[in-house]
């Protein structure tokens, strides 16, 4: 495992700090309107998000974010008449399933009903 670098070190208790500012400005600073809070609440976690990305941990999630989106370009996507059909397809096999398990139930309750009279 790697040791954290000093920027590390004096980065996460900033962003600790940062996260109890962020609660004390939802919980305990009384704002008259409550869209200079949500500003400042915006504002506070847009800071908190920077910073995060300036640590290691950010960059390596930076970095798989990239890679994510790299991958998610190589997806094939159907076209819209193959969601059409397999779209259509489920509905079709959940009715029959419907059907056949109410067809089973009915048939058992019959029976169940014929052996106790």
């Amino acid at each position: 495992m790697k040791t954290s670098t000093i920027k590390d070190k004096l980065l996460w208790p900033v962003i600790g700090l940062g996260v109890v500012l962020l609660w004390a400005i939802n919980y305990y600073v009384p704002f008259h309107s409550s869209a200079i809070q949500w500003i400042a609440m915006i504002s506070c976690l847009l800071v908190l998000t920077l910073l995060f990305f300036f640590t290691d941990q950010g960059k390596r999630f930076n970095t798989f974010l990239h890679a994510s989106r790299a991958e998610l370009r190589k997806v094939v996507w159907p076209t819209r008449q193959e969601t059409v059909r397999t779209t259509l397809l489920v509905v079709v096999m959940v009715v029959i399933a419907g059907l056949f398990l109410w067809a089973v139930d009915s048939l058992l309750l019959w029976m169940v009903s014929f052996l106790t009279k």
